[in-house]
């Protein structure tokens, strides 16, 4: 005997069955409520906010006024005063660069000293007993001494006052200045300076000396750099 089977269809007519959503739309749904939410609360501020007037020249008088009050030293707090900066430097500071400036001048190389006999020649300041030759004498012909006085001398021709030569023979100093320096009793009398021109040259001076200035004489020969090459002394006595 055979079983009937029975099957049942339902229809729905109109809206159909809501399909459950994924979890993107349910985000961006939350993150637009928010931002509608933020930008209704700024609106609500903004409407409410005072409106910003310009000051009136009252008020900028006022704010001019409470400014030079506020710039003005209170007695209890005087103004700051910019501290004076010393132009000299501090010891250290002195002390450091004297230290680099020496340090410096370490690294210069420096030049190494002449021997001194080499010095000496370049100089020109030579033994002035080796290339000078010098004599006392009445008078002086053709660039010769005529006489020899030696070292005391009296009157000549008994005279009262008498011209003493001092007649020298200069090598070995050419393009130097010489001179003659008479000294009485300590006392520069006379600077009779020459130049010489010649390897081998001529030099001669002379002082008249009365009868009153008895006593030691001496006659010396410098260079330029006032170094005394030769000196002779001499006593003139009146008889």
């Amino acid at each position: 005997m055979a079983k009937e089977l029975t099957i049942r269809i339902k229809i729905h007519y109109g809206k159909p069955p809501e399909q459950p959503k994924d979890d993107f739309e349910s985000i961006k749904s939350i993150i637009t409520k928010v931002t509608a939410a933020i930008i209704g609360i700024l609106a609500i501020i903004i409407v409410f906010l005072p409106d910003n007037e310009e000051p009136t020249k009252q008020d900028t008088a006022t704010q001019k006024n409470i400014t030079t009050m506020n710039k003005q030293p209170s007695p209890t707090n005087p103004p700051l005063q910019p501290k004076a900066v010393s132009a000299k430097p501090s010891p250290t500071t002195k002390k450091k660069f004297d230290d680099l400036l020496k340090n410096k001048i370490s690294l210069i190389p420096q030049k190494k000293p002449q021997p001194t006999e080499q010095v000496e020649q370049n100089k020109k300041v030579i033994t002035a007993n080796q290339t000078i030759k010098t004599q006392l004498t009445s008078g002086v012909k053709k660039l010769k001494p005529i006489d020899n006085l030696g070292s005391t001398i009296s009157p000549i021709n008994n005279k009262h006052t008498s011209t003493i030569y001092y007649h020298t023979i200069i090598e070995g100093q050419k393009g130097n200045k010489l001179t003659h320096r008479w000294i009485y009793k300590d006392r520069t009398v006379a600077n009779i300076t020459s130049d010489i021109t010649q390897t081998k040259q001529i030099m001669y001076s002379s002082k008249k000396i009365t009868k009153g200035m008895t006593g030691n004489w001496q006659i010396q020969i410098l260079d330029q750099r006032n170094n005394v090459l030769k000196s002779d002394n001499f006593t003139f006595i009146a008889k």
